[in-house]
């Protein structure tokens, strides 16, 4: 079989995607406000069935915030009407956002995860519940277009806080129908 040279551009439609040990499909980073200036730090621990985010959220200036960030791959997701998300937190909030855009500080489609702390949950997000989010602006006003979703680059989990905490994320699995 012969691929074209540039056959990371092409869509793939995800059916789920897995954080245990032996997962590669998708490749996951933690990054935090440390790019931009910012003080926090988060650290990935990689269990054998699913993926541990902690770290310190630290207040210093404008910037406060850590994230876990799929690494790029084109997705067409405009078939599903929910998505359905196993994980963990410390009982903070995060976001879970889906990236259409090329930049990190661009819009994205954004619903917020606020959970029982340290209590595995199963959480169900319905696609016409996404909102349009930004980083300087909050979440928006204009109502997402369903074409967005034939387009998504990459995945979030995004703690965004206004004081200096610790925060804790864990993560078993994103499934989509």
């Amino acid at each position: 079989m012969i691929l074209p040279l540039d056959f990371r551009n092409y869509k793939i439609t995800p059916i789920e995607i897995l954080f245990e040990e032996n997962q590669r499909e998708f490749e996951w980073t933690a990054i935090t406000d440390k790019i931009a200036g910012g003080l926090s730090k988060a650290d990935l621990i990689q269990h054998e069935e699913y993926l541990e985010m902690s770290g310190h959220i630290k207040k210093s200036g404008i910037l406060r915030w850590a994230a876990l960030r799929s690494k790029r791959k084109i997705q067409d997701l405009s078939n599903y009407n929910f998505i359905e998300i196993r994980l963990r937190t410390d009982g903070q909030p995060f976001e879970f956002q889906m990236e259409y855009k090329e930049g990190w500080q661009d819009e994205k489609l954004s619903v917020t995860i606020d959970l029982v702390k340290d209590h595995w949950t199963t959480w169900h997000v319905d696609m016409d519940d996404l909102k349009l989010f930004n980083m300087q602006e909050g979440y928006m006003t204009r109502r997402p277009k369903d074409e967005f979703k034939e387009t998504i680059l990459r995945y979030n989990f995004l703690h965004l806080r206004d004081e200096s905490s610790d925060f804790k994320l864990d993560i078993e699995y994103i499934k989509f129908h």
